[in-house]
């Protein structure tokens, strides 16, 4: 049990490390968690919510996002570079991963506000959690809040786009179906998950 909840804190630091700004990752109970466990962070200082605040808007059929998991991912000079991108099965054995987000703002709502997650779901469409305290269990997940400029010059019409990179420690998951979910200002689209696999081991010859 040790174990699980020091490598789950782990995982906590270093999402929140790697999220590329102006994105705080949002992750207060693994956050807590964490910092019962001893483990220091520049963001695990107790500044956080106790829940992600999502604003409605009626831009959802407007907004496009594009996700792809990785081997690494990280957001410079305003664009994603992909490393080992493009899978979608992993395992039996845990390994580090990354997923790179690009989303695509309308011009009419630039400079607003919008709120963002992406939660791990299974099979059966369940927040996958994982014990972080005694008596426990806090859900995988990351957002946060981001707001869209718009740049000098820029035609009239044409979208915004906010790029964001997280990338994980290994999680321990189960063989199974799952995939990550994006939610945008409290609402989802088909289109904007990440399935993927994790196999189970070769039984012993």
């Amino acid at each position: 049990m040790a174990d699980r909840q020091l490598l789950v804190a782990r995982v906590v630091a270093e999402t929140r490390r790697r999220l590329a700004p102006p994105v705080l990752a949002r992750i207060p109970d693994l956050a807590r968690a964490a910092s019962r466990l001893g483990l220091s962070h520049p963001l695990l200082d107790g500044n956080y919510r106790s829940t992600i605040q999502y604003r409605r808007c009626d831009c959802l059929h407007t907004v496009k996002a594009t996700m792809l998991l990785a081997d690494y991912a990280v957001v410079s000079d305003g664009k994603l570079t992909i490393v080992g991108g493009g899978w979608s099965q992993t395992g039996p054995e845990p390994a580090a991963f990354g997923i790179g987000l690009l989303i695509q703002v309308p011009w009419d709502r630039a400079n607003t506000v919008h709120s963002f997650s992406v939660e791990l779901l299974d099979a059966d469409g369940g927040a996958v959690a994982f014990e972080a305290d005694e008596d426990e269990d806090h859900a995988v997940a990351f957002g946060g809040e981001f707001e869209v400029g718009r740049p000098p010059g820029l035609k009239p019409g044409t979208p915004l786009d906010f790029p964001v990179a997280v990338n994980s420690t290994p999680l321990p998951l189960e063989p199974g179906r799952y995939e990550w979910r994006l939610t945008i200002d409290g609402d989802s689209r088909e289109d904007w998950t990440l399935p993927f696999t994790v196999r189970a081991a070769e039984p012993p010859q």
